[in-house]
């Protein structure tokens, strides 16, 4: 089985900042059953994510020194040319890809994926929240690192409060 690790926030100063929170977590997820593959959702990525509904509305795949991130939002957002701030409210899935190719991983608390679901945006530390994913299963059908072209793939993502589940597709940015 591949491992994948992704992290992503809407600014390289929060992906940091996740990163390093996610790292220093200790914790387990032995509370959640082991996901199989066949869980995975057939639909969009959809689900709740900080107590709110998530739908996907976009997905962007970020290249962050040597990692690559891929953030998928609730709102519509491109790689350039955004003349709107994300909207109050904005809710985000990002995780690191680990394995920068077609295939399944498992996501686990505390692991490299730095997987986490985030509730609002903003430059403040505060005015974003992060949640860690305690358990996981990404798929990854396609993989591509040519700006404009699309990663597809599927995830299913629980921590105690939340769960999204389905499909995606996110533009490679520069």
């Amino acid at each position: 089985m591949h491992t994948l690790t992704r992290t992503a926030t809407s600014t390289p100063i929060l992906l940091a900042l996740t990163l390093g929170t996610l790292a220093a977590c200790g914790g387990t997820s032995d509370t959640f059953a082991p996901i199989d593959e066949a869980e995975l959702g057939a639909e969009a990525v959809s689900g709740t994510v900080g107590g709110k509904d998530f739908s996907l509305a976009s997905g962007t795949l970020s290249s962050i020194g040597t990692s690559k991130v891929i953030s998928l939002r609730s709102y519509p957002w491109e790689c350039t040319g955004n003349a709107n701030p994300p909207p109050e409210g904005a809710l985000l899935i990002n995780f690191g890809v680990i394995t920068q190719a077609a295939g399944v991983a498992e996501v686990e608390y505390g692991d490299s994926h730095a997987a986490t679901l985030q509730s609002g945006i903003g430059a403040e530390t505060s005015a974003a929240q992060h949640a860690p994913v305690k358990k996981g299963l990404i798929r990854l059908d396609t993989w591509t690192t040519e700006v404009g072209q699309q990663v597809t793939g599927a995830l299913l993502f629980r921590n105690d409060d939340d769960e999204v589940n389905g499909t995606f597709s996110a533009t490679v940015c520069k």
